[in-house]
């Protein structure tokens, strides 16, 4: 029984809010139609498509604007 309590609550502290759209051009400051360009060309990650909704996890951009932002200091 406290198997099932302690992987409950497991599932529970990696749960976070996502992002909306509105979130991200807040955050990197660009047009919602750049977010799905760059979705687009794989810069960013697809959305989740919830409640008719576009949806992304936070550690998903995260890595993406490390991955860009590695690309960036390459160059």
């Amino acid at each position: 029984m406290t198997d099932n309590i302690s992987s409950s609550q497991d599932r529970t502290v990696r749960l976070q809010p996502l992002l909306t759209v509105e979130d991200l051009e807040q955050l990197l400051r660009v047009h919602r139609r750049t977010i799905a360009r760059m979705c687009k060309r794989g810069e960013l990650p697809r959305p989740l498509k919830i409640g008719g909704g576009n949806r992304w996890r936070v550690e998903a951009i995260e890595e993406a604007l490390d991955r860009l932002s590695d690309a960036k200091g390459r160059n």
